[in-house]
């Protein structure tokens, strides 16, 4: 085993600002790490310097006072900037200075390479001590996201289904005030047929223009906030098949919302004398 760099995730402050940090050893860091670089040296990282992510404002050789998470003050140099913010995190510390002023100082991974080694190896040595395992790099992101994935899944479905309820209600109440105009097109020689049919198309009409002002609102707020959250590294993307899928719920949802509220009111109609 080359290199092994211990990795600890904690926050500080810098002012008023909470940046999320990455603790490392940051022997033969580039071994482990590919933070993307883009100015500076991450060979220099040290007990009192520090790597920044771009777009947050640092500048190479600029002095920043931080808050530690207990509280403790510490002063560090910027000597690298890295790219990849995004999955890495606002600042790259030290791991001493850090993990010496965390609640709870074990390392959350740790990042390990050398000639030969698999994976096997690597889990029968740690074998004896509960609580360890080796994952892949995949296989480590997603036991990082899965848990919160789950949750948003579980709010938008809330979140649906309560939209579902009162799209319904909506549109039901709508249909059931205009029993008086559809006796008044069947007064006048309006078939049944001729009223389901203009249901018919003020729904594919309302589908259309909500659809289109949907798509419009979401892209412009989605886009704005992928823009900022990634620092313009990255963009919104909506498979098509989902796309599709959730049109389609759409206008299931409006076509039951209508054609039922309307076949209950269209039954109760009297018959012209």
């Amino acid at each position: 085993m080359r290199t092994v760099t211990r990795v600890l995730h904690t926050t500080v402050r810098d002012g008023l600002t909470e940046r999320s940090v990455q603790a490392v050893t940051p022997e033969h860091l580039a071994d482990t790490l590919d933070l993307g670089v883009t100015a500076g040296d991450l060979g220099r990282l040290a007990d009192g310097t520090a790597a920044a992510a771009d777009g947050l404002g640092y500048r190479l050789g600029q002095h920043v006072h931080l808050t530690l998470a207990d509280g403790t003050p510490a002063d560090v140099t910027v000597v690298a900037l890295y790219g990849r913010g995004l999955g890495f995190g606002d600042l790259v510390l030290a791991h001493g200075p850090v993990a010496a002023h965390v609640d709870v100082p074990l390392d959350d991974e740790l990042l390990v390479r050398g000639d030969g080694l698999t994976r096997p190896a690597l889990a029968a040595a740690l074998h004896a001590d509960p609580g360890l395992g080796v994952l892949t790099s995949a296989a480590a992101e997603g036991s990082q996201t899965q848990v919160s994935t789950q949750i948003g899944y579980v709010m938008l479905g809330l979140i649906v289904a309560f939209v579902a309820i009162a799209v319904l209600n909506t549109l039901a109440m709508s249909i059931a005030d205009r029993r008086r105009e559809f006796t008044a097109l069947k007064l006048t020689g309006a078939t049944r047929r001729q009223i389901r049919r203009m249901l018919g198309w003020e729904t594919v009409t309302s589908v259309a223009i909500a659809t289109a002002f949907g798509l419009a609102v979401a892209f412009a707020v989605l886009t704005t906030y992928a823009e900022g959250i990634t620092r313009g590294t990255a963009g919104i993307a909506m498979p098509g098949s989902r796309l599709a899928a959730i049109l389609a719920g759409t206008v299931v949802l409006a076509a039951v919302g209508t054609w039922l509220p309307a076949g209950s009111a269209l039954r109760g109609l009297r018959r012209p004398a």
